[in-house]
């Protein structure tokens, strides 16, 4: 039985007591939400002895979560940690997660209140085995309307995922896309996917995407990677460095969950991150081992302070200003940079920061013999890619225009209308007229 709202509307609607049947065991299973931990309801639940007393298994999905989103993003996160520690000694607790970094796996043990050599840890091998794994250096910022680095996943033959940090990033960014296609399709060409847009329409998408091969792209925040399966997705391109590097390695696992697919994950870096580390390594400040990084030491979640700001601020405050602090950024995602710019294989980087052990996770692409290889092992590939090599398509009107001059009064000249004192209008873009015609053969059609 799921808690929520609405479990608890319809239980009431039909005379149930839904808590009530809960306290008394009456479901086998009991499914929350993060958020739910901190209604009376569950308060009431967690105090019942006799539910106590059968309550065997405490389990977590996503665990990897529980920490970076327990910050700022979804706060109720952190009574995971709490609401384990009243529960009664018998009760067993599993966590479970799909990626989950060794840096951070240190951190969720102390939020979680973990001792070593009190708990079982079984890690396996997370390696995407049919996914290409390409880092590129953004040519462009992210602070404006145009973003030609990802103009080839908005072309036709692609199903991509297009994650971005912020809200605002995902509308400018969907601009640009809609912008790239004629006015009537465009908003079923590139779909907006936010914490913002309702349940009906984000299902609708789903299935347009499923379905439809001219619904092509979502552009979504971290919020899309939570529990999706979507099996026909060609690329996921990560548009700005994430903030951990479990992040990268989840939204990139969102393509090819059909093995038959051969997928690819985009993660698009700041050149402003990468002249920081570029910097760091000619004045050898940097360091390509991960066993000399320092360790960050840090309170567990429960014991922090809510912070004021978001996570990503410092890292966006520098950017703003030009100047990266590379100490800002986690020591795992550091050391992947390092690696991206020294054109060392990311596989043999990334494969032992993750905790797999397998003796060839560590060999670099050629020797490992892998099926697809990363971007700093076969550079040969990103100029035989086929969208990357098309041309920009040119923009429609949905995007910002610049601010139109005053206009002054003139003589009446030969290209006004005759008895009119206002000029004649100039004719429409070519593409604007494309648009029209579009637009009226569809009518026509209805």
């Amino acid at each position: 039985m799921a808690i929520n709202s609405g479990t608890l509307l319809s239980a009431k609607e039909e005379g149930q007591n839904l808590i009530k049947e809960v306290c008394e065991c009456k479901w086998p299973v009991v499914l929350l939400s993060a958020e739910s931990l901190i209604s009376k309801d569950i308060d009431q639940i967690i105090r019942d002895p006799f539910f106590r007393l059968n309550l065997t298994l405490f389990g977590v999905d996503k665990v990897h979560v529980l920490c970076p989103w327990g910050k700022d993003f979804r706060q109720a996160y952190r009574q995971i940690a709490l609401l384990r520690r009243r529960l009664p000694e018998h009760t067993a607790f599993f966590a479970g997660t799909g990626t989950l970094s060794l840096q951070e796996a240190q951190e969720l043990y102390n939020e979680l209140g973990l001792k070593e050599g009190r708990f079982k840890s079984i890690r396996l091998s997370c390696e995407r085995l049919y996914v290409r794994l390409i880092f590129r250096e953004l040519t462009h910022s992210l602070g404006g309307f145009q973003f030609p680095d990802i103009v080839w996943v908005f072309k036709c033959g692609v199903k991509v995922i297009l994650y971005c940090k912020t809200i605002d990033l995902c509308l400018r960014v969907a601009l640009y896309g809609w912008s790239l296609h004629p006015v009537i399709r465009a908003l079923d060409n590139v779909r907006l996917w936010t914490s913002l847009t309702s349940q009906e329409y984000n299902a609708c998408m789903l299935s347009l995407f499923e379905d439809n091969a001219d619904t092509s792209v979502i552009v979504a925040t971290i919020a899309f990677g939570m529990g999706m399966n979507i099996r026909n997705v060609t690329d996921s391109v990560n548009l700005g460095l994430p903030d951990t590097l479990a992040t990268l390695h989840q939204q990139n696992g969102r393509a090819s969950r059909n093995f038959s697919i051969e997928a690819r994950g985009w993660t698009y870096i700041e050149s402003s991150i990468l002249a920081a580390v570029r910097d760091e390594l000619e004045t050898g400040k940097v360091t390509k081992s991960a066993s000399k990084t320092k360790k960050a030491h840090k309170q567990p979640l429960s014991t922090v302070p809510l912070p004021a700001q978001d996570i990503a601020e410092p890292v966006v405050a520098t950017l703003s200003k030009g100047k990266v602090k590379l100490e800002d950024l986690e020591d795992s995602l550091r050391l992947c940079l390092v690696a991206f710019v020294a054109s060392e294989c990311l596989y043999a980087t990334i494969n032992p920061l993750l905790g797999n052990s397998d003796p060839k996770s560590k060999l670099w692409c050629r020797e490992a013999r892998r099926l697809l290889p990363c971007s700093n092992c076969d550079l040969l590939w990103l100029d035989l890619y086929p969208y990357l090599a098309c041309t920009t398509p040119t923009p429609s009107t949905l995007l910002p225009t610049p601010a139109l001059t005053p206009v002054t009064a003139s003589t009446p000249s030969a290209s006004t209308t005759p008895g009119l004192d206002t000029p004649a209008p100039k004719p429409y873009p070519k593409y604007v007229q494309e648009n029209a015609a579009l637009w009226l053969n569809d009518l026509a059609q209805r």
